[in-house]
């Protein structure tokens, strides 16, 4: 679960969606598979709570360590090579400026 329970989607910047059950377990798995042995995700628990509706950008809840990070997922269903997927980790406040600042220049996929 998220580090904020419930947490309502009127709270994320324009532009960006809460994930449904479904949608967050598809970009757990996939992050699963692109997450390689030298990326700072790796090893970490992660749930994937919202994604901006113009790319495949992705927010996702460190577990446990009350932490964000925002994820480009590549969808190449593949073991990626670190820095790949690009990620930023956050402190544990929402990223809201990082979010809103990813909207303005998101180049949709």
């Amino acid at each position: 679960m998220p580090h904020v329970d419930n947490w309502p989607s009127e709270e994320l910047p324009a532009g960006w969606a809460q994930l449904t059950d479904r949608e967050s377990n598809s970009f757990k798995r996939e992050l699963k598979k692109e997450i390689a042995r030298k990326h700072v995700l790796f090893g970490r628990g992660l749930t994937p709570v919202a994604t901006c509706m113009g790319c495949d950008e992705v927010l996702v809840d460190i577990t446990n360590e009350l932490t964000w990070a925002l994820v480009r997922v590549t969808w190449r269903r593949a073991l990626e090579k670190a820095p790949l997927p690009i990620t930023t980790v956050s402190g544990q406040a929402l990223p809201h400026g990082e979010m809103v600042l990813h909207t303005q220049s998101c180049v949709p996929d």
